[in-house]
């Protein structure tokens, strides 16, 4: 929720009891303390194919590492002009991409610089909003900006539901990149969000159902969509932080992998889908991305001969969520920690185009706690410490930056001195704009000898040997 920014601080005067020999009364004035006035300041990452950022005002960091479609909360500062800057945070260094730009803070406002553009051109958008006035009781308040510099002049509309647009009156009309709409009130309430190409009610490029609160003092930026499923997205903030309202027909992401080396084949079943499997007979190793995700529904992985539940898992589904499931484990394994399990990882597979990202999963139950190194072919690994240290079964890094490039990839035990590869190092190639998941794996069932497999998240893939 958003304040007024101007604070007034009055200090009550004291008046003395004593009395002096003239008149009698005290000669002590009152005392008032100026108004102390702020401006409010939050930032936004529109940049869908961008680093993640730090945005920085004068000296101060008021985002660090802030990815695409994060926003910050609400903070106060003197007003006046202030240069912003903001600096892409690459695999070794942070880098300025956007050098300090003047920037009018006032009082009275909340002031929305917007980081926009594709990443070979980035720029700073400023939005303004006046907030002098509070948000009337049961009412909320919306101010809509135009983030996205490749979707023409648009028109927005907060309506109830099954409203005709047609005979509807445009909350923000015919607003184009780096325009904004009038912040305006409305009554608390459920509605339709929509907006439609301008002057064009009937050609709908986003709706979903919102709910305005009690007091919400709400800027609506629109965004472009990073999953290739839509025209755009909406990001609401609301003074404490962003979140991403996405359009109703945007899907979930779902990718599905066996590694259980003998766990033998499986079918895919999900109890919303059923009677009908998912996938038919997946083999050890193999990987599925673009399965339809009906969720929330529970995945269960099935025993083709036997027709016996190996594993379940629930996954939300959630429209624009990112889920890879994970079946793995030891068929053999009876109450302990290798037992087959499936397990659901959330984290998105957005693209960045100047560098790649990586992720590691360990699915290998047989080789131990290990350590992990990537590096560049030809690297002695005496003076190197491990990227990754005592990785353990099941676990899954999150996604890291690299400089496209070729990389070898060492594999020790943990704690060994010497360094020794457990197996034959791996050599990988990653591009920039490229997301990768690697998985640590058994060979086959024996689990005598072991591996580095890759796949690609931002593609349909088939993962194998």
């Amino acid at each position: 929720m958003k304040f007024s920014t101007k604070i007034l601080l009055i200090t009550t005067a004291l008046l003395l009891g004593a009395c002096d020999g003239n008149n009698g009364a005290s000669g002590v004035p009152p005392v008032e303390v100026p108004p102390t006035e702020f401006a409010m300041l939050q930032a936004l990452n529109a940049s869908p194919d961008g680093p993640n950022i730090n945005v920085i005002v004068g000296s101060t960091a008021i985002a660090s590492d802030m990815d695409f479609m994060g926003g910050t909360a609400e903070g106060s500062g003197p007003p006046g002009s202030q240069p912003i800057s903001v600096e892409a945070v690459m695999p070794d260094d942070d880098v300025e991409i956007i050098p300090p730009e003047a920037t009018d803070l006032l009082v009275d406002t909340v002031t929305t610089v917007v980081v926009t553009g594709p990443a070979a051109l980035p720029q700073l958008s400023v939005f303004v909003q006046d907030v002098e006035e509070a948000v009337s009781a049961g009412s909320a308040r919306v101010f809509v900006v135009h983030a996205d510099p490749d979707v023409g002049s648009v028109d927005v509309y907060i309506t109830v539901a099954d409203a005709d647009l047609d005979a509807s009156a445009p909350l923000a009309a015919d607003i184009d990149y780096e325009e904004s709409g009038v912040p305006t009130e409305m009554a608390a309430a459920a509605y339709v969000l929509s907006i439609t190409v301008a002057d064009e009610p009937e050609t709908v490029i986003f709706a979903q159902l919102i709910s305005l609160a009690d007091g919400d003092d709400l800027t609506m930026a629109i965004v472009p969509d990073a999953s290739g499923f839509g025209e755009i997205q909406v990001v609401s903030m609301d003074g404490a932080g962003a979140t991403t309202i996405y359009d109703i027909d945007t899907p979930a992401f779902l990718t599905i992998d066996h590694l259980s080396p003998n766990a033998g084949l499986v079918d895919v079943v999900s109890d919303v889908l059923e009677p009908m499997p998912l996938i038919v007979d997946m083999d050890y190793l193999e990987g599925y991305s673009d399965v339809p995700d009906a969720g929330p529904h529970e995945l269960s992985f099935v025993d083709v001969v036997g027709m016996q539940t190996l594993a379940s898992a629930d996954v939300a589904g959630a429209p624009g969520s990112y889920d890879a499931v994970i079946f793995d484990g030891s068929q053999a394994s009876v109450g302990g920690t290798f037992d087959l399990a499936a397990t659901v990882f959330t984290e998105s597979p957005r693209s960045v185009s100047s560098y790649a990202k990586a992720r590691l999963y360990f699915a290998s139950y047989s080789i131990g706690d290990v350590d992990v190194y990537v590096v560049a072919a030809g690297t002695l690994l005496t003076t190197e410490d491990p990227d990754i240290e005592a990785g353990a079964f099941r676990d899954m890094t999150g996604y890291e930056p690299l400089d496209a490039g070729a990389y070898v990839i060492i594999v020790t035990a943990t704690g060994d001195e010497t360094k020794t590869p457990l197996f034959t190092p791996t050599l990988v190639t990653f591009a920039n704009g490229g997301v990768y998941t690697l998985i640590l794996a058994d060979v086959d069932a024996l689990g005598l000898d072991w591996m580095i497999t890759e796949r690609e998240d931002n593609e349909t893939f088939f993962a194998g040997p």
